[in-house]
């Protein structure tokens, strides 16, 4: 395991802690089965199935068999999904396998996996020794359970079938500049849901309310008129394109949604989606299932003009994680990603409205104990900067493809930058950068807040906040710095020129990420 690997699989399995839940205690309340030729996804909640697809048992596997000692080639396999109630408003998804079955004689098969996001995910759950990475023989109790509705979907389902958007405005206001859009995964502490709300900071006014459905995403258009939300997966998944002064919707069906959500389990630690600088064309992070044992992250282009997703997108083996990197001043857009297998090593895919250009890569000039933890634009939109996990910053000659230590240096301390995309001032001029680490119960990231001049990275001044605050955004005009704070409901806006606390705003149940209007 690659020290990216046992690093996320550590703060998966930290975030699935919650005081509320143990992991033996939290029940399962919804069993997901999509594939196979199924044209709309199962839903299970029956108690019986239940109770055999517990994330943290392995009832649905046949223990009395050891597992195949040679991998077959199923010619119909089926992914099954299992949701677990942690807390209140916070079902989450907890392990993930694929399932064969056979004929009414025979014995189906079941695969764990053993690499990648879902391994992660599945690892932060519970590993099953000896069982992951194989197929091994399922359940005939469970099966005996399952079989009977994947029969039923088959037969009922058509073509035709239409999906329900989740995406909703329920309240709308002209945004004015300076506007927050807050994204809340978990709005309502009793009800799953979540939502977009739009906040006027000066008064805390709840201006805008939008019902944003099941994990969903958001990023702004660059001159602010329409604002992009995916929300959904699989056949439910869906983009939603809101435009901003009226605040009519419509929704573009984006059935290869697929979420799997290897290095957290509660808040969205970013947007995985990006418009280039010149809004023409919008690209979404997700991955493609290929087979069971190859699921590759896949960049998905949107034609922002023609509202439509482009037929060529593109499958990136290397790449099991990364975020888009913008340069406005060279209209430009690039997306950094790393692999699992080798973490020193950072591939990069430039990306543009029409195509994907030839990529290449970069050796990282990480530390035994470092990480890459974030990638930045610098403001003549010629060079780009990265930040290592303690919070060195080397920039990159992009024609050599080589780093460059700057003066902000580090010494390998794990966690003390948490990976993001971390906010700008008016012109680029200074970057906000969060420290501290990721709290136990994972609401939050960061204590403090230190500000670098992204000409000579040298530190020009620092806020330990009153909270510790999971993501922060600045204003158009650098006046404010917004901190989001999802464990107090609120949000802390800081000075941008004094770096003092102004006020605290209420925001919603959770707010995480937050987009300021231009």
């Amino acid at each position: 395991m690659s020290r990216r690997a046992a690093r996320l699989l550590l703060l998966s399995a930290t975030l699935l802690v919650t005081p509320s839940a143990l992991f033996g205690k939290a029940e399962t309340v919804r069993v997901a089965i999509s594939g196979g030729g199924l044209v709309r996804t199962i839903d299970i909640t029956d108690a019986k199935v239940l109770e055999m697809s517990h994330a943290w048992g392995s009832q649905f596997l046949d223990a009395s068999r050891p597992p195949l000692t040679q991998a077959p080639n199923p010619d119909r396999w089926y992914e099954v999904t299992i949701y677990s109630e942690m807390a209140a408003n916070d079902i989450r998804k907890t392990c993930v396998f694929f399932y064969s079955p056979a004929s009414a004689a025979a014995q189906g098969i079941v695969y764990l996996p053993r690499q990648g996001a879902l391994w992660i995910l599945n690892a932060g759950t519970i590993m099953r020794a000896g069982r992951d990475g194989k197929w091994s023989y399922a359940s005939p109790v469970w099966e005996s359970l399952i079989k009977p509705f994947i029969a039923a979907a088959l037969g009922a389902y058509g073509p035709s079938t239409a999906v329900t958007p989740e995406v909703v405005v329920d309240h709308w206001t002209k945004p004015r500049s300076g506007w927050l859009y807050v994204l809340d995964p978990r709005s309502d502490p009793a009800n799953v849901g979540s939502r977009i709300w739009l906040v006027d900071p000066a008064t805390g006014r709840i201006a805008g309310n939008i019902r944003a459905g099941y994990h969903p995403d958001f990023t702004l258009s660059p001159d602010g008129s329409r604002l992009y939300i995916a929300s959904g997966e699989r056949d439910s998944g869906d983009l939603a394109v809101l435009e901003t002064n009226t605040g009519t919707i419509r929704h573009i069906p984006f059935p290869n949604r697929v979420l799997y959500k290897p290095w957290y389990q509660g808040l969205p630690p970013f947007s995985e989606m990006a418009l280039t600088p010149d809004g023409r064309a919008l690209w979404i992070l997700g991955q493609n299932v290929l087979s069971p044992d190859r699921i590759e992250s896949r960049l998905y282009a949107f034609d922002a003009k023609d509202e439509k997703f482009r037929a060529a997108s593109t499958d990136d083996s290397d790449c099991d994680y990364g975020e888009f990197v913008a340069a406005p001043a060279k209209n430009h857009l690039e997306f950094w990603c790393e692999s699992y297998r080798n973490a020193s090593r950072a591939h990069i895919v430039p990306l543009d409205a029409g195509s994907v250009a030839a990529s290449h890569s970069v050796d990282l000039p990480l530390g035994r104990q470092c990480d890459l933890a974030e990638v930045v634009s610098l403001p003549d939109g010629v060079g780009t900067a990265m930040v290592r996990s303690d919070g060195a910053v080397y920039q990159m000659d992009i024609m050599a493809r080589k780093f460059s230590p700057t003066p902000a240096t580090g010494a390998c301390v794990e966690w003390m930058v948490a990976h993001a995309q971390w906010p700008y001032s008016a012109g680029g001029a200074k970057l906000y950068i969060g420290y501290g680490g990721v709290a136990p119960n994972g609401m939050s990231a960061a204590r403090e807040l230190r500000v670098f001049d992204t000409e000579t990275w040298v530190q020009s001044g620092r806020i330990e906040t009153s909270a510790p605050f999971w993501r922060a955004a600045a204003s158009p005009d650098g006046k404010y710095i917004y901190a989001t704070v999802p464990e107090r409901s609120g949000i802390i806006v800081i000075d941008g020129g004094s770096l003092g606390e102004k006020r605290f705003l209420a925001a919603g149940n959770t707010p995480s990420l937050v987009i300021v209007a231009p």
